[in-house]
């Protein structure tokens, strides 16, 4: 058992020591297998990293260097679990005369354009810390979080909007 914390590099020690006793490994392994769920993805028993792309401006200059791998390529497929697959998923983006039609064919008719820049400019929604949208070039895209949260201003205001619940 362990009660502190373990280091990368203590973490790396541990997978050399190949001369456990079979009964221990098995153990271990027993151990590991029958874990529920819920148990295994508890934080206070998880290790957990997250990886986010920064390039270095030249070589050398990097502590450690890790490739990404898109999950579908032939080389993912020649791996084990040891190593990190990279699934891409796009979000989907709207732009806001999207989103003005999307709240419309809801029968929202009275909502607009105005009404949708009121409500984003009263909530702060392109804050990024908010994470409802990005801006691409000149041209700001809401994610689909923005209309859910369009989506329940519109619903609580459902008579300033023109649709009969």
């Amino acid at each position: 058992m362990q009660f502190s914390s373990i280091k990368e590099e203590h973490a790396h020690q541990l997978k050399e020591f190949s001369d456990l006793p079979n009964n221990i490994s098995a153990y271990i392994n027993a151990y590991d297998s029958n874990l529920a769920t819920d148990e295994y993805n508890d934080l206070r028993y998880s290790y957990r990293v997250l990886y986010v792309p920064k390039s270095a401006n030249n070589k050398g200059q990097a502590d450690k260097v890790i490739e990404f791998l898109p999950a579908n390529s032939p080389e993912a497929e020649l791996l084990n679990k040891e190593y990190v697959l990279i699934k891409e998923k796009e979000k989907p983006k709207f732009l806001p005369s999207k989103i003005v039609e999307l709240m419309q064919s809801d029968g929202f008719l009275k909502f607009n354009q105005h009404s949708h820049t009121i409500l984003w400019k009263s909530m702060d929604a392109k804050n990024p810390a908010h994470g409802l949208g990005t801006q691409i070039a000149k041209t700001w895209y809401w994610y689909e979080s923005w209309l859910n949260e369009v989506k329940k201003h519109c619903q609580k205001n459902s008579q300033e909007y023109g649709k009969q619940i």
